[in-house]
């Protein structure tokens, strides 16, 4: 296509339907804007190599549609509008650079720092955007989310935790490629510290998120819970009989995170009570739910 033609599509056609989309009332409405922003990437993967639809000419404008949706009052909507922000972003061009995540991390750690629930989830999920899609840009950023990370690890909503915990993972992957061992064990030794607190509380949400941020050191921390792996294990796995459903779940999901990370260590101090254990649920008619 000619660049006035092109121009004219985005113009007089594409940009108005996605706005009208974007900014009606209903949740199915919003959905459809994201999707056709999607199939728009999509099509524009397929013939990368012309871009006959300018798609990195539009991509910005096109993030911020997406991005329109955060916060809002439906949560399917929100995580929708993350998920095209995240494409939108791996398929864009330099718009997408150090500039950009300045602004949007500090927007989103705004949002986590607030009082709104919706608002706290939208910070997460584009923390969650960025650290996925921006690792290189966000890799400055890295101390100073890990630090606002425990505000959402302990949010009463386990939406907000878990998503959380994805953001912790990536940051903790991110430290790994950037930054010397002895730098990495300090922030290793700060999270482990908190998370260890974490579990003397009796609110399920800060257990939960001790334990969260547990599993993410044993998967992202190298060898660095090596001399922790008895200490950490004794604390936590007595939690499986908790009488909070996700409290047991994730420390069921911890079993074989350890079982993996010290296959020795873990046969010898935890095999036979875990196995005993994870038998018992089985036979459990009112075992927990997925």
């Amino acid at each position: 296509m000619f660049a006035d033609t092109v121009a004219k599509l985005w113009n007089d056609l594409i940009n108005p339907v996605i706005y009208d989309l974007i900014h009606r009332n209903f949740a199915h409405e919003r959905l459809g804007g994201l999707i056709l922003i999607d199939s728009l990437i999509q099509h524009a993967g397929q013939y990368r190599d012309s871009d006959s639809l300018n798609l990195q000419g539009n991509s910005f404008r096109l993030y911020n549609y997406a991005k329109s949706l955060m916060p809002s009052r439906d949560v399917g909507v929100m995580i929708a509008a993350s998920n095209t922000m995240g494409r939108i972003v791996e398929a864009g061009d330099a718009s997408f650079g150090d500039h950009f995540v300045d602004y949007e991390v500090a927007k989103a750690l705004a949002w986590v720092e607030g009082h709104e629930e919706l608002e706290k989830y939208a910070g997460v999920l584009t923390l969650r955007v960025l650290a996925r899609y921006c690792s290189t840009h966000l890799s400055s950023y890295v101390h100073i989310i890990l630090d606002k990370t425990w505000i959402t690890l302990r949010d009463l909503k386990p939406s907000i935790r878990e998503t959380s915990a994805e953001v912790l993972a990536m940051c903790l992957d991110i430290l790994k490629k950037s930054e010397r061992n002895e730098a990495s064990a300090r922030v290793h030794s700060k999270l482990l510290r908190e998370a260890m607190a974490g579990a003397k509380q009796s609110d399920v949400a800060t257990l939960e998120g001790s334990l969260l941020a547990v599993q993410e050191l044993f998967s992202q921390g190298g060898m660095y819970m090596k001399p922790h792996f008895a200490e950490v294990g004794d604390t936590l796995l007595q939690f499986k009989n908790h009488k909070e459903a996700q409290v047991r779940k994730s420390t069921m999901v911890l079993i074989p995170i350890l079982a993996t990370y010290d296959p020795e260590k873990f046969s010898h101090l935890y095999l036979q009570r875990s196995m005993t254990y994870l038998q018992g649920q089985l036979k459990r008619p009112d075992r927990d739910q997925d």
